[in-house]
């Protein structure tokens, strides 16, 4: 009886969750507000429908910084798809997001709890913390 209840979750565990992680083409889909937070600090991503998009960060002390830019889609292979910042602020030498990189890129995958893309590195000053931004 053992072996069969472990084979019924064997069977059952990778069909109920066979959606979960998967990616996101549609750029429908990736438009909307997505949200990342540290101990130190909120950032918000407001991706637009006209391929633009804005980044605001507000720290625990109460400063704000804000930055527009562009987003892109690039299919590396069928399947494979990133969304391509363009400039994008650098968290992981300023927990401010003080420096603009030249842009970054996430792979959107679809999950339970909603739209993730990330992560993205914030050093806060007593860790440094792994986030994902979800929608």
């Amino acid at each position: 009886m053992v072996r069969f209840s472990a084979l019924i979750r064997g069977l059952l565990f990778p069909l109920i969750f066979s959606e979960v992680g998967c990616n996101v083409t549609s750029e429908r889909s990736i438009v909307g507000t997505y949200k990342a937070e540290t101990p130190c600090v909120t950032i918000t991503l407001a991706v637009k429908q006209d391929h633009s998009f804005v980044q605001s960060v507000r720290t625990t002390s109460g400063d704000t910084r804000q930055l527009t830019g562009k987003w892109t889609i690039h299919e590396w292979r069928q399947g494979d798809t990133t969304v391509d910042f363009d400039p994008f602020l650098d968290f992981i030498n300023d927990e401010h997001g003080g420096a603009e990189s030249g842009g970054t890129g996430f792979r959107p995958e679809r999950w339970p709890r909603g739209i993730l893309m990330g992560p993205i590195i914030v050093k806060c000053p007593e860790s440094s913390y792994k986030i994902d931004y979800v929608k």
